[in-house]
C-alpha cells in the first residue's frame, strides 16, 4: 500500500467519526469531545498505525484482540498496527476525559519501521497486555504530556511538529521506564501471561535467527508443550504464529529501510537461500519480497 492510499484510509477513518483530516500525514490526536457525531461504539478496526489512548471516568469497554477491560480509572491503552481494536462507550460521566493518538513509526527520527518500535517499547507487544491502569501520580504526568501534544496539534505552527515529536518521545520513554520498574502500572500477571510475555520478548530479540519453538522453551527452562499451552491460552495464537508474525514484520522493515539485496536479507533472517525466503514471505503476505519492496 503506497503512502497516498495510507493517508486516504487515515482520513476516511477520521471522517467516519466526524473529525477533520490530518494536518500531519503520520500523526493525529483527538478527544471524545472533538467528535461531532454521537458515536457510542467504534466498530472493529484494523489499522496500519500505532495508537495510544488514555481514558478516565468513562464507562467504556475496551477490546484489543483478546483483552477486554473497563476504563473507569486512569487507563492507558497501546495498540499496534493491524491489531483488532474497538471500544463501546456506555456512559460519559461528569469529569471524564480522554486522549487518543494515532502515529506511524516514520514520525520518530530514530525509528526504522514498526519492528524497531516493538523492540524499544515492550508495551506495544502485539499479543500480551495492551491496557494498563495507572497510578494517580503517573496518570498526572501522562495527561500533562498529552495535553501539550493536543495543544500543539490544535494550534499548529512552524515549531509544532518538532514539539509533538519531542513530547511523544518523552511519553514513550517514560512509559517504558514505568513499565519496567512496575511501580505504578497496576497489573498482576498469571503464570501463563508471564511466560507468554517473556517468550514474546525473546522472539523480538532473536527474530533474525529464525529460531524454532524448542529454542525458546530451553531459554525459559520449560517444556515445549508447556510453552505452547501458555502462549495459546494467553494469546489465542500458536507459538509458531507469533514467531512468524515478528519475522514478517522484521522482513518488511528490512526490505523497506535498507539497501541490502534480497539474498542478503534472506541469510540475515536465517533462511538457507532467497528462494525459501521468497516462498515463506509470499505465503504470509501474498507478495514476493521484490513485489513488496516495490510497493
Amino acid at each position: 500500500m503506497d503512502s497516498k492510499t495510507k493517508n486516504k484510509d487515515f482520513d476516511l477513518l477520521l471522517e467516519s467519526v466526524g473529525l477533520a483530516p490530518s494536518k500531519i500525514p503520520e500523526f493525529y490526536i483527538f478527544k471524545f469531545e472533538d467528535i461531532e457525531k454521537d458515536i457510542l461504539e467504534s466498530g472493529s478496526r484494523n489499522l496500519d498505525l500505532f495508537e495510544i489512548s488514555f481514558y478516565h471516568g468513562y464507562d467504556i469497554d475496551l477490546l484489543v484482540e483478546h483483552e477486554k477491560k473497563s476504563a473507569l480509572e486512569n487507563n492507558l491503552c497501546f495498540v499496534s498496527p493491524n491489531q483488532l481494536f474497538n471500544w463501546n462507550l456506555k456512559k460519559r460521566n461528569s469529569g471524564s476525559y480522554n486522549y487518543t493518538i494515532f502515529f506511524r513509526p516514520e514520525l520518530l527520527p530514530y525509528s526504522k519501521g514498526a519492528y524497531s518500535l516493538y523492540k524499544m517499547f515492550p508495551f506495544f507487544n502485539r499479543n500480551i497486555q495492551s491496557i494498563y491502569r495507572l497510578s494517580k501520580k503517573h496518570s498526572d504526568f501522562v495527561v500533562n504530556l498529552l495535553e501539550k501534544i493536543y495543544y500543539e496539534h490544535k494550534n499548529f505552527n512552524e515549531d509544532s511538529l518538532q514539539l509533538i515529536i519531542s513530547y511523544l518521545n518523552i511519553l514513550l520513554i517514560n512509559c517504558k521506564r514505568e513499565l519496567r520498574q512496575n511501580h505504578y502500572l497496576i497489573k498482576e500477571r498469571s503464570r501463563a501471561e508471564e511466560i507468554s510475555y517473556q517468550f514474546e520478548s525473546l522472539v523480538q530479540n532473536s527474530v533474525k535467527s529464525k529460531q524454532v519453538i524448542s529454542f525458546y522453551a530451553n531459554k525459559l527452562n520449560i517444556s515445549e508443550v508447556y510453552l505452547s499451552e501458555c502462549v495459546k491460552k494467553t494469546t489465542k495464537k500458536t507459538a509458531k504464529q507469533i514467531i512468524d508474525e515478528y519475522l514478517i514484520i522484521e522482513a518488511k522493515s528490512v526490505l523497506k529501510h535498507s539497501n541490502k539485496s534480497i539474498a542478503q536479507i534472506s541469510i540475515e533472517l536465517g533462511f538457507d537461500d532467497n528462494s525459501n525466503f521468497g516462498k515463506y514471505f509470499k505465503k504470509h503476505t501474498g507478495m514476493t519480497p521484490l513485489e513488496f519492496q516495490n510497493t
